[in-house]
């Protein structure tokens, strides 16, 4: 029973990822979209359109692209969670964190 309830989960996960990534890339005028759902259970990926207008090429999980400013959102939600979760102070030095060896320019 547990195994149908989780197909009949991830079948609606797929579902509403699949319906919202179209409304979004129909709304956006932009040539694709790709739209990630990660879990701890593993993740979803959804891709629209061409890669590049007119080629028919969909994009995929290894298409790279520009996200723009998107990416201060993100490191923002994970640094606060992070923090909200004891796991970092938003007062310490990036180089605390910084893999062995880099060079982390001090600045302020």
């Amino acid at each position: 029973m547990a195994t149908q309830q989780s197909s009949a989960e991830d079948l609606a996960l797929k579902d509403a990822v699949s319906m919202t990534g179209m409304a979004l890339f129909l709304n956006s005028g932009a040539p694709a979209l790709i739209i990630a759902v990660v879990r701890s259970d593993g993740s979803l990926v959804q891709a629209i359109g061409e890669t590049v207008p007119g080629n028919n090429t969909e994009p995929n999980r290894k298409s790279i692209f520009r996200s723009g400013s998107i990416s201060k959102v993100f490191a923002t939600d994970v640094l606060t969670s992070l923090a909200a979760d004891g796991r970092l102070k938003l007062t310490d030095p990036f180089a605390k964190y910084a893999p062995d060896g880099a060079s982390v320019k001090q600045t302020g």
